[in-house]
């Protein structure tokens, strides 16, 4: 449901009071970057698999580090015992980010401080935390259990990890191996490892026995969610893992931008890269952006057919051209469900639409041949 809040009449005291801040935040922070994509901060594409906006975020927590900006950052207390930079060589550095913390897109134009405080509303601070190979590993295991995205695994997913500097992958068809519940919460630790592999670490063969410096969130340093490998931290025996001073907004992303060609996020991050491979089910934006391809991915006239689809994703195109040809009307009138598990129903009505017949012709009677036949949805016959 979409709220339109120029329905709403604002109370006068609150309105001014958010104003006179808003002044306070501009000329403190009066930087203006620029952006030529939006980049995706719709929860069900960031808990579902890898994003442009996922990508983008761990970047700039990796680059904040590989750069030396964070060293300004290490309190006196780690200054005192010389850990007052990261311990590792660039190789061996990677960000992890949860998909909890990416709230919002970050849309073509102007970037401001503002823009990126809708991504992430919370006074996160930037943690490095130094894991052995095997502990990265049980880590990103134990993240991605919510996977495959569904309604049932919504808040399952907000632990999973977005990544800079690791290429994984995740086989979403077998059974997480759930051990005990952490913390008394939704969560439960990694029994096993069987459905992550780590592929590669800033293109070098992954190593289960070296120490990687993971750049990420205080809260997770803390254990939020499923972060309990980078909450106990156990090969750290030098204690050199930290909490920085430095804000994830206004220090390490920030930056970042403002390293950029003409402090300007490009292209570049238009598409996902194939960081993380999701495999054992498929989505139904995948499988439409497949059927788009293989019909020599024609332009559509419309781009705005779902309100869940925005312009500019990197499926907008396939679905719709495929709303256009009748091939998909959607789940609802308005709604696509981008990231939407695809059932063997769906995928049967699609490929039947793509093939260029007229699906009303069938006779529902056809379908008592087959033991389930009653179960197919009406809508889908």
């Amino acid at each position: 449901m979409r709220i339109d809040l120029n329905d709403f009449t604002p109370q006068i005291d609150v309105l001014t009071s958010v104003n006179e801040f808003r002044v306070v935040v501009d000329n403190m922070f009066p930087q203006v970057f620029r952006s030529e994509v939006t980049l995706d901060g719709s929860i069900a594409a960031n808990r579902s698999g890898e994003t442009d906006l996922g990508n983008f975020w761990a970047d700039a927590l990796r680059w904040f580090a590989i750069s030396g900006e964070i060293n300004a950052f290490f309190g006196e207390d780690d200054i005192a015992i010389g850990n007052d930079r990261i311990q590792v060589e660039a190789e061996n550095v990677v960000a992890l980010w949860n998909a909890g913390n990416l709230r919002d897109f970050l849309y073509t134009g102007d970037v401001t401080v503002q823009d990126l405080r809708r991504v992430l509303p919370f006074p996160n601070t930037v943690a490095v935390v130094y894991l052995t190979g095997a502990e990265l590993l049980e880590q990103l295991e134990a993240s991605a259990q919510g996977l495959p995205f569904s309604d049932e695994t919504f808040m399952l997913a907000a632990s999973f990890m977005h990544v800079s500097g690791i290429e994984y992958s995740i086989d979403a068809s077998r059974v997480f191996d759930a051990g005990e519940a952490y913390r008394d919460r939704i969560w439960h630790v990694a029994e096993s490892v069987n459905r992550v592999t780590i592929h590669s670490v800033n293109g070098n063969p992954f190593d289960e026995t070296a120490v990687y410096a993971v750049i990420t969130s205080n809260a997770n340093f803390n254990g939020m969610d499923i972060s309990y490998v980078l909450a106990a931290r156990e090969s750290d025996v030098g204690n050199l893992s930290t909490v920085t001073t430095a804000r994830v907004v206004d220090h390490a992303v920030m930056m970042y931008i403002a390293s950029l060609p003409n402090a300007t996020i490009t292209a570049d991050y238009v598409a996902v890269e194939g960081r993380i491979t999701v495999t054992g089910y498929l989505t139904r934006g995948s499988f439409v952006a497949m059927l788009h391809r293989f019909a020599g991915s024609p332009l559509a006239t419309e781009l705005s057919w779902f309100e869940d689809v925005p312009e500019g994703h990197r499926y907008s195109e396939a679905i719709a051209w495929a709303a256009e040809r009748g091939i998909t009307n959607g789940v609802s009138a308005t709604e696509f469900a981008l990231y939407g598990n695809l059932t063997q129903q769906q995928m049967a009505v699609l490929l039947y639409r793509y093939n260029g017949t007229v699906i009303e012709v069938l006779v529902p009677s056809a379908y008592v041949t087959f033991a389930d036949g009653a179960s197919v949805l009406e809508r889908i016959r």
